[in-house]
């Protein structure tokens, strides 16, 4: 009874293994979580990177990219074109990892903001919204809302924006992602 008992753990083991999507290598994760704090380290980590690209399985490539994308986002180097994000975009709707394609929708509407093209902007942030009920990131979503009530503020559509900025404040306080400013000094 033991060994049946044994044989069916281990087979299941085996399944459950078999069905979970490969994980990133630790490099690359290493470069995603650097990208929000240190988005300098994470750009000379992924520019060290450059040249292993050609090995990876394309799915690494795509992240390797998407990463890359997000560094510049986050260090404030303006995206100058759409050529980086569209292949990176069109792979993720198509086949790509489903918990990144909110991210990879996220910066789109970045990149089409630095752009000036405001309406393709909110598309893409909307649409970020949408793929968010299948896989949720709430940094991601505060973000998204945050950006939304910008472009909506400079665009004078001062209702939209207060909307969004309300959405935004409130989850960021819901998730803790954005902590109260510490009293100053002098007051």
């Amino acid at each position: 009874m033991k060994w049946g008992t044994l044989i069916l753990l281990f087979g299941l083991l085996s399944l459950l293994c078999a069905c979970g999507s490969r994980p990133y290598p630790p490099s690359l994760l290493t470069a995603d979580s650097l990208a929000s704090v240190r988005p300098d380290s994470a750009l000379s980590l992924l520019k060290a990177l450059e040249r292993d690209t050609a090995d990876m399985p394309l799915a690494h490539r795509m992240y390797y990219r998407l990463l890359c994308v997000k560094a510049a986002d986050k260090a404030y180097l303006p995206h100058l074109s759409d050529s980086l994000i569209r292949p990176i975009l069109y792979y993720y709707i198509k086949e790509g990892d489903p918990r990144l394609l909110p991210e990879a929708y996220y910066y789109a509407g970045r990149v089409y903001r630095d752009l000036g093209d405001a309406p393709q902007a909110l598309d893409y942030f909307e649409q970020s919204l949408e793929a968010m009920r299948k896989h949720e990131n709430l940094e991601v979503k505060n973000k998204v809302y945050a950006q939304m009530g910008t472009l909506f503020l400079y665009q004078d559509m001062n209702s939209e924006a207060l909307e969004a900025l309300a959405v935004a404040y409130k989850k960021f306080q819901i998730n803790g992602s954005w902590r109260k400013p510490k009293k100053s000094l002098y007051g």
